[in-house]
């Protein structure tokens, strides 16, 4: 295998124009900061591709926590009539955006409240976080997309380490806040 580099670029968005349709990438930084999705305006279709997915994306570190919200809220805001992502059935279709979106949304209310009770920002390694900060998977977790199919990995250790890097970024900035929890 020979790797080759892109000869074309883009730092917010490339449209594609081919005639009848268009294809319009664009960036969705969050889930890793370089991500990009595809919107094809002419047949309503979006590819988020990674930036939304079941049960969540998961966002790498506490820095792109926002950055992945705003990705999900600008491809929710494009009300397409077909999503499409990498790890979601086919049939799931828009309203998983809303899931991530409600998910996420959770956690920063729970994480909020749990910081007001003087939770350390950053809890020792070995604490269940979820337990401390009083928001579970199954708190969090839209009731459509809590199956008994969504790996254990995501309840446990993938849960936590969202709700660790919640903690960690809205005590960094709390004017940050994406909701007013007053």
């Amino acid at each position: 295998m020979r790797y080759v580099l892109p000869n074309v670029l883009f730092d917010d968005r490339l449209i594609i124009d081919g005639g009848d349709l268009s294809i319009e990438l664009f960036a969705t930084p969050g889930h890793t900061i370089d991500h990009a999705s595809i919107f094809i305006p002419q047949i309503n279709t979006l590819l988020a591709a990674d930036a939304a997915e079941v049960p969540f994306p998961f966002a790498r570190e506490a820095a792109l926590l926002p950055t992945m919200r705003e990705s999900l809220a600008k491809l929710a805001a494009m009300n397409a009539s077909m999503v499409l992502y990498c790890h979601a059935p086919v049939t799931i279709g828009p309203s998983l955006l809303q899931a991530n979106i409600a998910y996420f949304d959770k956690l920063e209310q729970a994480c909020h409240a749990a910081l007001e009770r003087s939770v350390p920002a950053m809890p020792a390694e070995d604490t269940d976080v979820a337990a401390l900060v009083g928001c579970t998977f199954d708190d969090a977790m839209p009731a459509h997309l809590n199956t008994p199919d969504i790996h254990e990995w995501y309840r446990t250790q993938g849960h936590a380490q969202q709700l660790r890097m919640m903690l960690e970024w809205l005590s960094r900035d709390p004017r940050s806040h994406t909701k007013d929890h007053e």
